[in-house]
């Protein structure tokens, strides 16, 4: 890894990586091809994802997780194994996983999560991002062709 991320690597994004981004003027660590950027946006991804703020993230983020296994698992289900006679209710769980993602990153970046596993009315954030970001491929290649 350290021979292509490294600062000092001799190597680039090829230009395909352009197309992931939303917008021509900005870019994400995903999309980014120039040098400068390249280097930049991990530097700063770096000092929040480092070892130490991660371990002090942890108890958040075991909370938040725990919270996810109690909607797989809700009380109706019977989820002790032991007693367990019939299958648990019909669950979304790739809904679910967006929620807990919403929520976990919500909370690193902003200091407290949206509450979408909890709290229904802000759902609707979900599918909001869906519609903006099939608008925005949508226009981007209209634009291409």
């Amino acid at each position: 890894m350290r021979t292509i991320y490294a600062r000092q690597a001799n190597v680039c994004k090829d230009k395909g990586y352009a197309a992931m981004s939303a917008s021509r003027r900005t870019t994400n660590t995903l999309s980014a091809i120039e040098k400068d950027d390249v280097n930049f946006k991990p530097r700063v991804h770096a000092r929040s994802l480092s070892d130490g703020n991660l371990r002090a993230m942890g108890s958040r983020l075991l909370e938040k997780v725990e919270v996810f296994v109690g909607l797989l698992t809700d009380s109706q289900d019977n989820p002790t194994p032991s007693t367990r006679t019939t299958w648990g209710s019909v669950k979304n769980v790739s809904e679910r996983c967006i929620w807990l993602t919403f929520d976990i990153i919500t909370d690193l970046c902003y200091g407290e999560g949206l509450g979408m596993m909890t709290n229904p009315e802000n759902r609707w954030f979900c599918r909001a991002i869906r519609a903006m970001s099939w608008r925005a491929m949508m226009v981007r290649s209209q634009l291409s062709d």
